[in-house]
């Protein structure tokens, strides 16, 4: 019951991009890459990769990251 719950409430609504009508997650869904001073005192449960989990959502969020190099490296994703 602290600010907490609000923080991690805005961060789930700039992943999306309301003004967007598709329903394409390339479209419509951000990924942002957190700095380490958020990761430690926001969150560090790998919220920040939005697109990955939407792209991929049975995929554990412990392996999210790597998720996103790979489709990175063969440039599926910007």
């Amino acid at each position: 019951y602290t600010s907490y719950p609000a923080i991690l409430r805005f961060m789930d609504l700039t992943d999306h991009y309301w003004t967007e009508s598709s329903t394409s997650a390339f479209k419509n869904t951000n990924s942002a890459r957190t700095y380490l001073w958020e990761r430690l005192f926001v969150s560090d449960l790998n919220r920040s990769y939005h697109l990955e989990h939407h792209l991929f959502p049975s995929v554990p969020g412990s392996r999210v990251a790597s998720l996103s190099r790979f489709l990175e490296k063969e440039q599926l994703i910007a």
